[in-house]
């Protein structure tokens, strides 16, 4: 759906990752009436940000600071790649995390974030086709920034006839906590 939602001339694309960013998202729409899809999660997911923390409002938050890695994601991928960076910084790698809950429009605040960086992997649970990681690609070369290694990580292009709960289907197809910790490696 984000590479449809994307098309779309005037619509904005917002997927906030917790309880916070989506009080945020409300109160923006209330604010700021426009021509806005907002995906929401079904279940309540846990917290990222502190409430007391000021949200910040240019499209992103950095959840970690990497030196020369980071992975960009949002939703509810936000909460694996946390944990992977968790686990890896146990391992003594340093990996940023960039939760983008704007991923239209696309929040141009956060390309100088990206600049120094070596690698960004992107994760997204969708295809790869047009959707959240094109994005990413499509906005770095726009501003020349395509020496950064990128690697994007969604689901395969195909259909799925498995049963099994979200979290079963993504470990199965490549978007385990544990497949992300193996792109980081790699």
């Amino acid at each position: 759906d984000i590479a449809c939602m994307r098309s779309i001339v005037g619509l904005d694309v917002i997927a906030p990752s917790d309880k916070t960013s989506t009080e945020y998202v409300a109160n923006l729409t209330l604010t700021d009436p426009k021509l806005r899809i907002v995906r929401l999660e079904r279940n309540a997911l846990d917290e990222l940000y502190p409430k007391n923390e000021k949200f910040n409002e240019d499209g992103f938050n950095i959840i970690s600071n990497g030196k020369e890695i980071s992975l960009i994601t949002y939703g509810y991928m936000t909460h694996r790649a946390k944990e992977a960076c968790e686990l890896l910084k146990k391992e003594n790698i340093e990996v940023g995390l960039i939760d983008i809950y704007s991923i239209k429009p696309f929040p141009k605040n956060l390309i100088s974030n990206l600049s120094n960086l070596k690698k960004i992997i992107t994760i997204e649970e969708q295809t790869l086709s047009g959707g959240f990681g094109s994005s990413i690609l499509e906005n770095l070369s726009l501003l020349n920034l395509l020496s950064v290694e990128i690697k994007n990580m969604g689901l395969p292009d195909k259909y799925f006839f498995e049963n099994g709960g979200r979290e079963y289907l993504l470990d199965q197809n490549g978007l385990s906590v544990k497949d992300i910790i193996n792109q980081v490696k790699n």
